[in-house]
């Protein structure tokens, strides 16, 4: 399983700085990324997504979707995903 220092090592290669790295808590083994946004400049989830696949092919992807919520609130970007040891 990953460490936190590790996934921070993989996102830091994927040039991306997501607000927060978390654990999941319902799905064993899985990291969440959210990065916040008032306006998206082109990015979405899906481009982190794919940002993390391209610099490790053991990245699988579980979910990433661009969460939109009414100001004041903040929308955010969000990637689930784990690490397949036995790939790559």
């Amino acid at each position: 399983m990953a460490t936190k220092k590790e996934i921070e090592a993989l996102i830091q290669k994927a040039n991306l700085w997501p607000d927060s790295i978390a654990r999941s808590r319902k799905e064993p083994g899985a990291w969440i990324l959210k990065q916040t946004f008032f306006y998206t400049h082109g990015n979405s989830a899906h481009k982190m997504a794919d940002a993390l696949k391209a610099v490790d092919p053991r990245v699988e992807i579980i979910s990433a979707c661009d969460v939109w919520k009414n100001w004041p609130t903040t929308s955010y970007f969000e990637v689930r995903f784990t690490i397949n040891e036995n790939a790559g």
